[in-house]
């Protein structure tokens, strides 16, 4: 906040505008507080991970984004159902947001519901092909579905797109 304020105390217009003697020195002060207040008057937003992104979505309950973000912390505690609805009003609010389907179709391998998770992965892949994370899973479903010349070919194929992805790498050793 500080650097911000001095790069814009620096530009042409604001010593233009502050140059009579004196209203720098009030101007920039009263910025500084009413920022920290209003910093101070969200602090319990920012005070973890999930009353952030709940927060987001509550203050922002069109923003796909925010929805996904929700999702993700919730599947990294376990809140699988929670996060299935987040992803799917995500995927409902953009269409084309990158990584709804995949997310979507993670949880439907691990509840092995392999043929709708393959429908997201390709889904994922049909409108990003170089999400190597979606080709990753859709050859753990081929995996799950002892299809092992398509699984690795999916993991393969994941790799040729991001060489250094350690799951996939791992997968074929």
């Amino acid at each position: 906040l500080i650097g911000f304020l001095l790069l814009w105390a620096q530009t042409d217009a604001v010593k233009k505008g502050i140059t009579a003697p004196g209203i720098s020195f009030i101007t920039i002060p009263i910025i500084v507080v009413l920022f920290s207040i209003f910093t101070f008057i969200h602090r319990p937003e920012y005070m973890n991970e999930e009353k952030y992104w709940t927060s987001a979505v509550t203050h922002s309950p069109g923003s796909s984004f925010a929805r996904r973000a929700l999702g993700n912390y919730y599947v990294s505690k376990g809140l699988f159902p929670d996060a299935q609805l987040q992803y799917a009003t995500a995927l409902m609010l953009n269409p084309e947001l990158p990584e709804v389907r995949n997310n979507l179709g993670r949880l439907a391998l691990n509840r092995a519901e392999f043929e709708i998770a393959e429908k997201y992965f390709r889904q994922e892949i049909a409108r990003y092909p170089n999400s190597f994370t979606a080709y990753y899973n859709l050859g753990l479903v081929k995996m799950n579905q002892k299809q092992f010349d398509s699984a690795e070919f999916y993991v393969r194929k994941s790799i040729s797109i991001n060489p250094g992805y350690f799951d996939s790498k791992n997968d074929l050793s």
